[in-house]
């Protein structure tokens, strides 16, 4: 019974969280800018450390998603996640448990690869290989089409260090089409609505 209040609490904190008030604007094409830079703190900087991730997302006013909405993200796979909303903008952020120990933040945007800033997200990427002194290595882009018609774009980078695979980082977007449903109906009120996610796979660790 006290397991089920819990749930019910939790569940009732997210849908508080996420129908609050978004600041209107005029629209502009989303800048994925903020989301390269959230990538770079949670996914580069703090994964796969437990504490500095925690450290990060509550600096930003995060949410703890309950369970029910993290399968949403993960399906069965094990792994938690957060929501962070600014002024304009709701994200979601995921961290896969092994043994596919990923770090994933996502967005929706109107406009998708094209949105200014997709060019930062490799270039970041790119750093971070030399920073490690690791040589990259182009995943071909590769496309789906996903359930309900969903168009799904995949590009990706694998980093080889000490000899051996390392990391392996995505871009992916999957285009919905306009049809999305709750919490992303306002996070972006016109285009096509597709989501942008950006993701970090570590190797054995």
């Amino acid at each position: 019974m006290l397991r089920e209040v819990v749930r019910s609490v939790s569940v009732l904190a997210v849908l508080i969280f996420l129908i609050s008030p978004v600041q209107s604007k005029p629209y502009q094409p989303a800048d994925i800018n903020e989301l390269v830079k959230m990538f770079s703190e949670i996914c580069l900087d703090s994964f796969p450390n437990s504490d500095r991730i925690n450290s990060s997302l509550s600096r930003m006013s995060s949410i703890k998603m309950p369970p029910s909405e993290v399968q949403r993200y993960l399906k069965t796979d094990p792994g938690q996640g957060w929501y962070v909303k600014n002024r304009s903008t709701l994200y979601a952020v995921t961290i896969e448990e092994p043994p596919y120990h990923t770090c994933a933040i996502r967005r929706m945007t109107s406009v998708g690869p094209n949105a200014a800033g997709v060019s930062s997200a490799v270039h970041l990427i790119k750093s971070y290989a030399t920073k490690i002194g690791g040589s990259t290595q182009a995943i071909p882009h590769k496309e789906v089409q996903g359930l309900a018609g969903l168009d799904i774009a995949y590009s990706g980078i694998g980093i080889f260090a000490n000899g051996k695979l390392s990391d392996v980082f995505a871009i992916i977007t999957t285009n919905y089409h306009g049809r999305i449903s709750e919490p992303w109906v306002t996070a972006e009120t016109v285009g096509e609505r597709v989501e942008i996610r950006l993701t970090r796979t570590v190797k054995d660790r």
